[in-house]
């Protein structure tokens, strides 16, 4: 990709969305220093790495074309799921990797600073730090680095729970973001035309526009990539597609309401041991799908 100015994707889970968090400030700092840069930020809130893969696609399409992207995707119903493991999550980020190479773009890992709160089955920060030192690829550790630099006693006074910064805890993230960021925007290509790990499966986009016609639509921001969903109401509902595909489930499909009303789904797809049923959507009794696509990714985790 030849372009004059970098166009930037910082992706990742609620400390993405959250405008106390560091992607904000972040932003704004590397557009007061670089007028021509364009940066977007994509905030998925509750979900699993699983889902990075198929949005970046999306984001690609619809946002792009990106030169680099910075992937903050750790979560902790990942890490504290009993089903993930080392194998499994060095799949997750070859593919993730892959992903970014086929959007043309460059890479770049950030570790966020977790309190956890119960039984850790997979230490993502670990791995995410073996896999980019294996790979030579660019990390910036949020974590227990950002412990390291500041003390125990300043994080916590910059942190509003586990997981989230507070406004100074996300301003505080950006000073030391930034100047990392600045050189990875700076640095020689590095991806275009390299050998990359293969994973067992690729995570793509199904689309399931024709299967949702039916209900009416609506419209589901995360931060600057806008999507439509499918609303359903009622009882029972049959979905189907027809076409072949193998040991993949539906990531991110069903998203049952929260609220007075509890919706109980079954996802049905022919050899699909873990199917992903994510509960996102706020009004009671009612449901969403992605209208015009969703996650396709491997049945474990």
């Amino acid at each position: 990709m030849t372009r004059t100015e970098p166009r930037l994707l910082i992706i990742g889970f609620s400390n993405v969305a959250t405008t106390n968090g560091f992607s904000v400030p972040t932003i704004e700092r590397l557009q007061e220093a670089w007028p021509g840069l364009e940066a977007f930020r994509v905030g998925l809130g509750a979900l699993q790495p699983q889902v990075i893969p198929p949005f970046i696609q999306t984001a690609a399409e619809l946002l792009g074309p990106f030169t680099h992207v910075l992937l903050e995707i750790n979560s902790s119903a990942y890490a504290m799921h009993p089903l993930s493991t080392e194998e499994n999550g060095r799949e997750l980020l070859a593919d993730i990797l892959l992903t970014v190479q086929d959007c043309g773009a460059e890479a770049a890992f950030m570790l966020h600073l977790r309190h956890w709160t119960g039984q850790v089955y997979l230490d993502f920060d670990a791995l995410v730090r073996r896999f980019c030192a294996e790979l030579d690829l660019p990390l910036i550790d949020l974590s227990a680095g950002w412990i390291e630099r500041h003390g125990a006693d300043q994080i916590a006074a910059w942190m509003r729970d586990e997981t989230h910064t507070t406004k100074e805890g996300g301003e505080a993230m950006a000073e030391t973001l930034t100047p990392f960021l600045t050189d990875f925007l700076r640095r020689e290509p590095s991806l275009t035309g390299r050998s990359l790990p293969r994973p067992r499966l690729r995570r793509g986009v199904l689309s399931t526009a024709k299967a949702l016609s039916a209900w009416p639509r609506e419209r589901h921001d995360c931060l600057g990539l806008s999507l439509d969903f499918a609303r359903i109401e009622g009882a029972r509902r049959y979905l189907s597609w027809t076409g072949r595909y193998g040991r993949r489930a539906l990531c991110t499909s069903i998203t049952s309401a929260v609220g007075a009303i509890p919706l109980h789904w079954t996802l049905w797809v022919k050899r699909c041991l873990w199917p992903r049923l994510i509960p996102t959507a706020t009004r009671p009794g009612l449901a969403s799908w992605p209208l015009t696509r969703c996650a396709a990714g491997n049945c474990g985790v």
